[in-house]
């Protein structure tokens, strides 16, 4: 609806950055430009979906990732880890009785341990995963991102009884604030819970989840298994050493795997590699219509200004100068297309975080500064690519034929 009113403005605008470079050119194809604003409204448009597009799912995906790298750091950041068969709590792992570890801990070279436990409840009737950890441990070596609460009180009220703390998911579907209680259906039957805190955690971000301690584990759930076992490493510490002695320690338990941060680390990043593949095929599919619809555009210039290019030839101007001029023009309706697209996706990209946030997963949108300086090179790529036939018909043309071309 704005596009044939906003080409004339900033082709003007864009015009005069072009003339830096097509001095005569430029100015000429301003004018066309202007006084076809419909058709060249809707090139631009095409353009701008297929960017707006490209740029939003970017800015989401670099948020998601952002995100879950700062929930992996902060959740899982000891120096090693004893992981069972899946690495997401729930999905079919067994846990180990407490001699697992009782044999890490003895390890010589291990700082600190600290062990999760899991077990399925009910709230309000829905499925709910809970996580059993030490409140003096966990927060020393790993701990959650608060977004209510305060950690310190949260982790001592764990301590002390009956408390929960809800990850963001669980907080928004159930609409749970810090200080209400909740009634959950154990293992023991139901029980009342204090929610001490919301906060997020990298192995439950998708998955609603609450956080209560071992004692309170044991007690209301009956569970008493680690499936996670977290490692720190004291200083000065022989590294090969230290995984030898923690694969001795685990021999008796053959679901579990050892596995360094930044191995665990580098295998998140590598799947996000495998997303960010995807991604590039979308690129390709959403710059072939662009790529059609600007030729198609320009191919359709030439034609109606067949006189017009041949009287321009006629009164002196080179077929050099006629490719320029469709280069040229080819470069502004990209130039628009870029604006809208950069625009209209960056919003969308933040409108679309701003909604999974309110889901419960709190994310902070993040898109960055070189995937601005890739999309406008690739838009006015795509111009040069779709001028070059235009432009070499246009040059072609005999000028007596163009002359009398009706």
């Amino acid at each position: 609806v704005l596009g044939p009113v906003l080409v004339a403005p900033l082709a003007q605008a864009f015009g005069r950055l072009l003339s830096l470079v097509f001095a005569r050119e430029g100015r000429l194809a301003e004018g066309n430009l202007a006084r076809q604003p419909e058709r060249a409204a809707v090139t631009a448009t095409t353009i701008a979906i297929s960017l707006a597009i490209l740029i939003a799912l970017t800015g989401m995906t670099t948020s998601i990732t952002d995100g879950m790298l700062t929930y992996l750091d902060k959740s899982l950041a000891s120096d090693y880890l004893l992981l069972p068969e899946s690495l997401f709590l729930g999905q079919g792992n067994v846990g180990a009785g407490p001699g697992l570890v009782q044999a890490v801990r003895e390890t010589e070279g291990v700082g600190g341990v600290t062990a999760l436990r899991q077990a399925d409840a009910l709230v309000d009737g829905a499925a709910v995963q809970f996580v059993g950890v030490d409140p003096v441990s966990y927060p020393q070596q790993a701990g959650l991102v608060f977004l209510e609460g305060e950690p310190q009180v949260a982790y001592e009220r764990l301590g002390q009884g009956r408390a929960m703390i809800a990850n963001s998911l669980l907080a928004a579907q159930n609409g749970l604030e810090v200080g209400q209680m909740v009634t959950v259906q154990t293992a023991g039957g139901l029980q009342a819970y204090e929610v001490v805190g919301i906060g997020v955690d990298y192995l439950n971000a998708k998955a609603a989840a609450g956080f209560v301690s071992h004692a309170t584990m044991a007690q209301d759930f009956l569970e008493t298994g680690d499936v996670l076992i977290l490692i720190e490493m004291e200083e000065g510490v022989d590294e090969a050493r230290l995984e030898a002695g923690l694969l001795d320690a685990a021999q008796d338990f053959p679901a579990f795997s050892l596995l360094s941060f930044e191995e665990l680390k580098d295998s998140q990043l590598e799947a996000v590699q495998g997303q960010k593949m995807g991604m590039i095929m979308v690129v390709f599919m959403l710059a072939v219509p662009s790529l059609l619809a600007l030729a198609n555009t320009l191919g359709i210039n030439v034609l109606e200004r067949t006189r017009e290019i041949g009287t321009l030839r006629a009164v002196g101007a080179a077929r050099r100068q006629v490719r320029r001029l469709i280069v040229a023009e080819s470069l502004l309706l990209s130039a628009l297309g870029v604006a809208f697209g950069l625009l209209t996706g960056i919003w969308m990209g933040y409108v679309l975080i701003e909604a999974m946030s309110s889901t419960g997963m709190s994310l902070v949108y993040y898109f960055p500064y070189a995937g601005l300086v890739i999309a406008i090179a690739v838009g006015l790529i795509l111009g040069v690519l779709a001028a070059l036939l235009p432009a070499r018909h246009a040059a072609r043309l005999d000028i007596v034929a163009a002359l009398a071309y009706e």
